[in-house]
């Protein structure tokens, strides 16, 4: 099915863009507080 095929590279392109953005924004956070991983 080309539908159910769009929708999971659709799901796979946001997960991707999670993961590379959540990961940004906890990093920024935790520098304008001081702190370091």
């Amino acid at each position: 099915m080309p539908l159910f095929n769009m929708l999971s590279k659709l799901a796979q392109a946001l997960f991707v863009i999670m993961l590379t953005t959540l990961p940004g924004t906890a990093e920024q956070q935790a520098i304008e507080h001081g702190t370091s991983f």
